[in-house]
């Protein structure tokens, strides 16, 4: 009678692919013996291939349909765990700014290792840097894909704000007192404000403002760390061009009314032109950029060194404002002894 061959079994192993992992894997190949092969692994299954495996140590006995057995163990590994160790956080350096850093540390698994804060991009840094204050969920990957995690909090710096203050309306030639405030109050800036032609200091907290328009100041602070703050506050003008023009004078001589000019408040800056005409349109006087309210500079009554008669004589005047807007009056002008 002829004996069958001898039975032959070898094991291939799948090892895990990452620590903890229940990927592992063993494939059971036969040969010799009678056909009906039975498969009875330590694990309780009885198939063939088996899977879904943990690390460990696993044992075929392979019997065929006369009985004969044959055996083989097989050892299924896990790579060693990735440890990932937080080394260092450093929080953003000015509020709503992405300067967080965090720096973490890892061994075991395979390198090389790729880390990410939002498990998505990867990189070999172990720097992670541009961060937001939040809390960041740190990921590292290794040469086979395996993952660890951990949890760092990118803080949060103390608020920096710097306020200008409410709104103001002048009159045309007055000044606004501005005000800005660092918050917190006494944290050390470097101030800057815009539209210094306008301003007593343009690094100070609190400058006089005389603008002769309407304007919006910007005020800039820096703190020692770079930190930067702005706001801006509008000093709005109101172009009151009051002027007094007097409608009668004496010019006698008694020291009072004796010369005709014009009067004006702030807002004014000089009378660009004056004339005197007679009735019948006779140019009288002219003076050009002279100061108001001075009368010695007016027009005292006269015409080629001879006193005019008392009557009603005309005026024409232009006068330059602070913003350089020129205005033009004219009206009658009562001569009277």
């Amino acid at each position: 009678m002829e004996q069958p061959d001898s039975l032959e079994l070898t094991l291939q192993g799948q090892n895990i692919s990452c620590n903890g992992s229940t990927d592992g894997s063993i494939e059971a190949s036969v040969g010799g013996g009678v056909g009906g092969y039975i498969f009875n692994w330590n694990n309780g299954q009885n198939t063939q291939e088996i899977s879904d495996l943990v690390a460990g140590n696993y044992t075929l006995i392979l019997q065929d349909a006369n009985g004969c057995e044959r055996s083989e163990q097989i050892t299924i590994i896990e790579p060693e765990p990735i440890n990932l160790e937080l080394v260092d956080v450093a929080d953003a350096i000015c509020p709503g700014e992405a300067t967080g850093v965090i720096t973490v540390q890892a061994d075991g698994g395979t390198t090389p290792y790729e880390f990410s804060t939002d498990g998505i991009n990867f990189s070999q840094n172990n720097e992670l840097g541009n961060l937001r204050a939040n809390t960041y969920e740190v990921v590292v990957r290794d040469a086979r894909g395996c993952l660890n995690r951990l949890e760092a909090l990118v803080g949060e710096p103390l608020p920096f704000f710097v306020d200008a203050g409410e709104d103001q309306t002048i009159n045309l030639g007055y000044s606004a007192d501005l005000q800005a405030f660092i918050i917190p109050i006494g944290t050390e800036a470097t101030l800057n404000w815009s539209q210094a032609n306008s301003l007593s200091c343009d690094n100070c907290p609190n400058p006089e403002a005389t603008p002769f328009v309407t304007t919006n100041y910007i005020i800039t602070a820096i703190n020692p760390v770079g930190c930067t703050a702005i706001d801006s506050v509008t000093v709005f003008v109101n172009k009151d061009r009051t002027l007094y023009i007097p409608n009668v004078f004496s010019p006698n001589e008694d020291g009072s009314n004796d010369q005709f000019t014009l009067f004006g408040g702030r807002s004014a800056s000089k009378i660009q032109l004056l004339r005197i005409f007679s009735r019948w349109g006779e140019l009288l006087f002219e003076a050009s950029d002279i100061d108001l309210n001075n009368p010695l500079l007016g027009w005292d009554g006269t015409h080629q060194g001879r006193d005019m008669n008392p009557g009603v004589y005309v005026y024409y005047a232009e006068v330059v404002f602070l913003d350089q807007e020129v205005v033009q009056y004219e009206g009658d002008l009562t001569l009277a002894k």
